[in-house]
């Protein structure tokens, strides 16, 4: 028993060593670019600015904002979802204003799972 623990244990450290953090713009300027290179575990962090979607994300993910400077947009009138968030579990968006037009959600989330969301601000139409 006490094998398996230690086991277990080192198999759990193992996974959250290889967790990376990935900086945006400072290493990808674009976020999806970033999203895309991330695997699940890694954290995106994003510096202040605005950055033009629409960002899917289907991966367990961290990204994370410098507050409400940091800002995720889609182009006016272009019915994109600035972010889309599908089939994944254990998201976290933190410290960001995601903003889209008024006929536009400004998030969507589908088929998933523990997604926390914590100091986000969004701007955009009713939705469900």
């Amino acid at each position: 028993m006490f094998n398996k623990l230690i086991l277990l244990v080192s198999l759990i450290i193992s996974i959250n060593c290889n967790a990376r953090t990935i900086f945006v713009p400072g290493e990808y300027p674009n976020l999806q670019d970033a999203i895309n290179i991330a695997v699940d575990g890694d954290t995106i962090l994003i510096a202040v600015g605005t950055y033009t979607g629409p960002f899917s994300v289907s991966k367990s993910i961290n990204i994370i904002g410098q507050g409400e400077e940091t800002i995720l947009y889609a182009y006016p009138y272009s019915f994109s979802t600035p972010l889309r968030i599908i089939q994944t579990d254990s998201v976290l968006v933190k410290n960001l204003k995601i903003e889209s037009d008024s006929q536009t959600i400004a998030l969507f989330i589908s088929l998933s799972q523990q997604i926390n969301i914590d100091n986000v601000t969004c701007k955009g139409s009713g939705g469900g």
